[in-house]
């Protein structure tokens, strides 16, 4: 996993590492411990408001977006993080829940966002698999996490949160980031796919392990800013892929999301208890009578 940052906003000097710190904050009931390399988390802050705020990049509103009008910007801690998931996801949730108790720590000067291979897929399987309700009950319910997470699919999941997280009420096409089948030209010919049913064989690999996440009190996305590309020209060909233009086998995501204002006056007002403005049909608080375990079977509570 590799984190990338913008040197012109952020203090490099303020950067730490902090992945084993993360790990050591797994429960003893997760079913595994990240491979070496798979997650990479650092912890760092922006620069002062007056070097951000200036006319040559003009990204930094003080009022509308970042809310920062009394100079707050170089006292919030940044918690970043890139991971990439065990092959059935097992293990995506504890790593979030440990990300999202990292965060609490910081209380009002604090935001976190996570880059995630998550290994979520279409359906779930009890114990075996993780499935993308799952992972979407599991981030909008409060008992299992809070702050509340979201994702740059939030569109997207818009009917399935509605829903009680109700799998036909997803937009599963709009979401996948994979998509590719063995030949009958490989090894293991049982596991092969005919063409004719590259789209509906449970043998092709076309699920939605992708997402951008971060708590929905810390960043607001810009509507229609994401962007999934699967040819490196800014679009997504609906289908297989890696191919010799495009050798990966995962689709890049992209998106835009604003600092959300933040109320600084009040030292013990945490932003994850505010009702925001979004107009989106999430609850805050989470479906309290749903028990994200019995989705498919994956306990994510402990």
């Amino acid at each position: 996993s590799v984190i990338l940052i913008d040197n012109d906003k952020f203090d490099i000097s303020s950067m730490r590492e902090v992945t084993d710190e993360i790990i050591s904050l797994l429960p003893e009931g997760a079913p595994l411990k990240p491979a070496t390399g798979d997650l990479v988390a650092v912890q760092l802050k922006l620069k002062p408001l007056d070097i951000l705020d200036s006319p040559k990049r003009g990204i930094f509103d003080r009022v509308n977006y970042a809310g920062t009008e009394t100079g707050y910007t170089d006292r919030e801690t940044f918690l970043f993080a890139s991971f990439h998931g065990d092959t059935n996801g097992l293990l995506t949730p504890y790593i979030l829940k440990a990300l999202n108790a990292r965060r609490r720590e910081f209380g009002q000067f604090g935001r976190l966002m996570v880059g995630i291979d998550a290994n979520a897929h279409c359906k779930g399987e009890p114990g075996k698999k993780l499935g993308i309700n799952t992972l979407l009950a599991f981030m909008r319910t409060k008992r299992t996490c809070s702050p509340l997470l979201t994702s740059c699919w939030k569109l997207q999941t818009w009917e399935i949160v509605k829903h009680n997280f109700d799998l036909s009420k997803l937009e599963m096409d709009d979401m996948v980031t994979t998509y590719n089948a063995r030949t009958f030209l490989q090894t293991q010919l049982n596991k092969a796919v005919r063409v004719s049913e590259l789209q509906t064989s449970k043998l092709t690999d076309r699920n939605p392990k992708d997402l951008i996440i971060y708590p929905e009190s810390d960043f607001v996305f810009m509507d229609h800013s994401l962007q999934r590309d699967n040819n490196g020209r800014g679009f997504f060909d609906d289908a297989p892929f890696p191919t010799l233009e495009f050798p990966s086998d995962h689709a890049f995501l992209t998106c835009e999301l604003n600092l959300r204002r933040r109320n600084f006056s009040d030292p013990e007002h945490m932003p994850w208890d505010e009702e925001l403005p979004d107009g989106m049909p999430w609850n805050r608080k989470g479906p309290i009578e749903f028990d994200p375990a019995a989705v498919d079977g994956n306990g994510v509570e402990n």
